[in-house]
C-alpha cells in the first residue's frame, strides 16, 4: 500500500528538540535510501547551509531525485502539523505547515519509483534520524487540498478513502 507511484499526500505532527546541524536532513516521513537505486519519496527537515527547510524528494527511477526545499524554521518544543502534496499529472509538490502552503514547484518527475526501501517514521533507510518527536502519521494516495490538510490536522483518523495507512504514535517514545 506504501508503494504509491501516484498522487500522494504525506502528513505528520513533529516537534523537534534540536535543529538539525548544517546539512543534515531530519527524515520526517521516507520510502527512501540515501544511496544507490532504491529512492521513491521523502519529506524531511533539513538545514541547508544555515537555512532550515521543509525538504520533499521524489525519483521516478530509483535513483535520480529531483528534491527542493522550502524555507521554514521550526522552533524547538514547538508542534507544527507538515504535510507534503504532490500532484503527479503537474509534477507537482506543495508544502503546508500548520494547514497554510509554504510553497509549491512543478519540476517534479510524474511518477514515482515503486522500490523496496523501507517505509520510515523519523528517519531514512542509512540516513539520520529525527531528534524530536513524531504523531499521527498519515499517507494517502490523492492529493489532499489546502482546506481538507486544515481542517483535519487535528483529528486522528483511522479509516477513510485513500488513506493507505495511520499511525497515531500516541505516549510513544
Amino acid at each position: 500500500a506504501l508503494d504509491i507511484t501516484g498522487n500522494m499526500t504525506l502528513e505528520a505532527w513533529v516537534n523537534i528538540e534540536s535543529s538539525p546541524a548544517s546539512g543534515v536532513a531530519y527524515g520526517i516521513i521516507t520510502k527512501w535510501a540515501g544511496a544507490g537505486d532504491n529512492r521513491s519519496y521523502s519529506m524531511q527537515y533539513y538545514n541547508n547551509a544555515g537555512t532550515p527547510q521543509i525538504f520533499c524528494s521524489l525519483s521516478s527511477d530509483g535513483v535520480g531525485a529531483t528534491q527542493i526545499g522550502f524555507n521554514q524554521t521550526l522552533t524547538t518544543a514547538t508542534w507544527y502539523h507538515i504535510a507534503m502534496v504532490y500532484t503527479a499529472s503537474l509534477g507537482k509538490v506543495e508544502a503546508f505547515v500548520d494547514g497554510t502552503s509554504i510553497g509549491s514547484n512543478t519540476t517534479f518527475p510524474t511518477s514515482v519509483a515503486s522500490k523496496t526501501a523501507p517505509f520510515n517514521v523519523g528517519g531514512e533507510n542509512g540516513g539520520n534520524i529525527m531528534d524530536g518527536l513524531i504523531d499521527d502519521v498519515r499517507v494517502w494516495n490523492t492529493t489532499r487540498t489546502g482546506t481538507q490538510i486544515n481542517d483535519n490536522k487535528s483529528v486522528e483518523i483511522d479509516t477513510a478513502t485513500n488513506l493507505q495507512g495511520s499511525w497515531h504514535l500516541n505516549n510513544v517514545l
